[in-house]
C-alpha cells in the first residue's frame, strides 16, 4: 500500500515526517493519479485545489479495481474494508 498527496514533494516529506512513519508516501504535485483514473474534481481551499481523500486498488496492469472517496478531509475506509476487498479481487 503506498500514499499518494497532490503536493509537491517538500510538503509531502514534510508531512510524512510528521504524521506517517511505516507507509510510503509518493508526491503527486500535478494530479496525474486523480485525474488518470477520474477520481473527483478538486475544491478550492485557502488558495490552493484541494481533493478529497481516496483510496483505490489498483492491479498490476494498472486498472483501478476498487475506490473508496471520502466524504470528507477526515473520511478514510477502515483497514478491515480495504483487507476485505483485496480478498474479494484475489478470489477473482
Amino acid at each position: 500500500m503506498v500514499a499518494i498527496k497532490p503536493e509537491p514533494k517538500p510538503v509531502v516529506s514534510s508531512f510524512k515526517e510528521r504524521l506517517i512513519k511505516t507507509l510510503p508516501l509518493l508526491a503527486d504535485p500535478g494530479s496525474s493519479v486523480h485525474e488518470a483514473y477520474g477520481i473527483v474534481k478538486p475544491y478550492h481551499f485557502h488558495s490552493r485545489n484541494m481533493y478529497l481523500p481516496a483510496t483505490l486498488l489498483i492491479d498490476k496492469q494498472g486498472v483501478l479495481r476498487w475506490l473508496y472517496i471520502g466524504k470528507k478531509n477526515s473520511d478514510r475506509p477502515s483497514l478491515d474494508s480495504i483487507v476485505e476487498q483485496l480478498k474479494i479481487l484475489n478470489a477473482e
